[in-house]
């Protein structure tokens, strides 16, 4: 790889992570959606793998964030993915409604909070 490409790639990195997690949430939110719709039907298998999914895509997301502990909004962050994967178990647990459709709602705050991110740092 050039040198000067690898410095291209360099300058998008910081922005791939901020785009990277307001993506998955916006997909977490629209797959809380759908499980919120199995909750509905009675499809418990369906609402369990699509929970999984969402469970899957935190982890990964989880992972993406740096490990500073120096850096506040890491860590909130990383208890943020902590706190929304204990609250996929609570709604294959209870298997209520309310928990699943206030999740989908912070999954898709969260994800338009880190957008706007994104969208401030590639305007300057």
């Amino acid at each position: 790889m050039k040198y000067s490409t690898y410095k291209q790639q360099e300058t998008k990195a910081p922005l791939t992570i901020p785009y990277y997690i307001s993506e998955g949430l916006e997909n977490c939110a629209n797959i809380m959606q759908r499980v919120y719709e199995a909750m509905q039907a009675g499809q418990i298998e369906l609402r369990y793998n699509l929970t999984q999914e969402v469970v899957d895509i935190i982890t990964h997301l989880n992972a993406l964030v740096p490990g500073d502990e120096s850096e506040p909004a890491f860590n909130t962050l990383h208890n943020y993915f902590e706190f929304a994967e204990s609250m996929m178990l609570k709604v294959n647990i209870k298997n209520d409604p309310e928990i699943c459709k206030a999740m989908e709602k912070s999954f898709r705050d969260v994800s338009i909070a880190w957008r706007q991110a994104v969208d401030r740092l590639t305007t300057k």
